[in-house]
């Protein structure tokens, strides 16, 4: 009976343990960086003998008959799936509302489709402010897609935006290639790449008085902005 019994604490010990790390890792821990933060600090309690065995002889005087080495191995296998759970955590896309009924409704885009002149340019960003309104340009499919038009505008236009640049300007053309073309062009790319986990949800820690909700910061497109470019580099400032 003794034997058992002390078999069941040892498994409630290590149960206990490493339930007790994994919520105070996932509750505090929210990122990767706060786990490594925590694996340094408690260093000194691994590898300092003395540590260690005041750890394992308070472990032994508060849980009798329980063995110090499963509890730390216990919570030696919670940090690990806290790490490894890190790692594979990706990041999510936040959900927007679409009215498809206004996407569908093409005289709300009449203006756009036609082009801004210096006559339309009001009901241009009329109907941009309501597509925004409706969430019609709030999702990550739809800002993907209008970055993908642009870079495609750059690269098939590159030698008429660089002729351009030299009859306006008198820039040379590798310095118009570079500065209005190439970089634009690599400025996409570096967008399109980081774009999901700019926009993901960012988990903050909480505390125990939260638990077991979940707190995060979410980043939102405040809406339709006016860009003006310097003269002297139209698209690369733009």
């Amino acid at each position: 009976m003794l034997h058992m019994w002390r078999g069941n604490a040892d498994t409630l010990a290590c149960v206990a343990a490493f339930g007790t790390t994994t919520f105070l890792l996932r509750l505090y821990c929210k990122r990767l960086s706060h786990l490594l933060w925590v694996f340094v600090s408690i260093q000194p309690i691994i590898w300092i003998p003395d540590s260690t065995q005041w750890a394992a002889a308070q472990i032994q005087h508060v849980l009798p008959g329980v063995s110090p080495t499963h509890v730390f191995g216990a919570v030696a296998a919670a940090f690990a799936i806290s790490f490894l759970l890190s790692f594979l955590n990706k990041p999510k896309e936040p959900k927007y509302v679409v009215d498809e009924a206004f996407l569908a409704n093409t005289a709300n885009f009449q203006a756009v489709y036609t082009g801004a002149t210096q006559t339309n340019i009001g009901a241009v960003v009329s109907e941009l402010r309501a597509g925004f309104q409706h969430g019609v340009s709030k999702p990550l499919a739809k800002r993907r897609e209008q970055l993908l038009g642009l870079r495609r505008f750059l690269v098939e236009n590159e030698a008429a935006l660089v002729q351009a640049l030299k009859d306006d300007l008198g820039r040379p053309e590798y310095e118009g290639l570079y500065y209005d073309v190439l970089m634009p062009v690599s400025e996409i790319d570096h967008t399109l790449k980081g774009m999901a986990a700019w926009a993901a949800p960012k988990p903050v820690g909480g505390s125990v008085l939260t638990f077991p909700s979940t707190q995060f910061l979410q980043e939102e497109p405040v809406g339709v902005v006016l860009v003006i470019s310097c003269w002297n580099f139209p698209i690369n400032l733009a």
